[in-house]
C-alpha cells in the first residue's frame, strides 16, 4: 500500500488503481528486435534442411534393396 501512495505522490496524473498493459508481440516482431534470436532461427532452419537430406539417405539405405545409378556416386554428391 506504501508503494502505491509513493506512486500516486510522484505521479499524480495516474489513478487510484493500478493498470496493466499487454501487448502481443509476433515471432517476425521478435525477431527482428532480437538479432541473437534470429542467427538462431537461422541455424535451426539450416539444420532442418540438413537433416531432411539425412532421412533421404536413412530411408534408402533401410529399404534395404540394392540401389542401381548410372554415374550413382556423382550424383549423391551433388544432393549433400
Amino acid at each position: 500500500k506504501r508503494c502505491l501512495q509513493v506512486v500516486l505522490q510522484k505521479h499524480p496524473e495516474t489513478s487510484g488503481t493500478p493498470r496493466i498493459q499487454v501487448v502481443r508481440v509476433t515471432d517476425e516482431e521478435r525477431m527482428k528486435q532480437d538479432p541473437q534470436l534470429q542467427r538462431e532461427k537461422t541455424l535451426e532452419t539450416e539444420l532442418d534442411e540438413a537433416i531432411g537430406v539425412r532421412k533421404v539417405i536413412d530411408a534408402i539405405s533401410a529399404a534395404g534393396v540394392p540401389l542401381i545409378g548410372h554415374n550413382m556416386l556423382l550424383d549423391a554428391l551433388h544432393v549433400s
